[in-house]
């Protein structure tokens, strides 16, 4: 990802509750943020990192993901825009209250 795509991502990701957001980066995916703990939350296999933007001087909670999970995954997942670069998928219902628990008792 390039830096001006950062700002896209941190507008995007300031208030997210319901979606997860993954962007093309080479040969893998990522998710930021709410992104990537929405995504450790629904699916136990992945885990978060603390990735380091100096150019922003912040710190986002990241997942990677390769192109093969992103087949798995997406073959599982309802995807309501997808793109070359960039996906976007909804959060179910269901899970936007048991989410926020969770958040809340992790403190992530």
């Amino acid at each position: 990802m390039i830096i001006m795509d950062l700002e896209k991502v941190l507008f995007r990701e300031i208030d997210n509750k319901s979606r997860i957001f993954l962007y093309k980066e080479g040969d893998c995916w990522s998710a930021h943020d709410n992104s990537a703990r929405h995504l450790c939350f629904l699916y136990s296999q992945f885990n978060a990192f603390d990735r380091i933007y100096h150019a922003y001087e912040i710190v986002l909670k990241c997942v990677m993901l390769s192109n093969a999970m992103i087949e798995k995954f997406v073959e599982h997942t309802l995807v309501q825009t997808g793109r070359a670069d960039e996906m976007e998928i909804s959060i179910p219902e269901e899970k936007k209250a048991e989410f926020e628990s969770w958040r809340s008792t992790f403190g992530v």
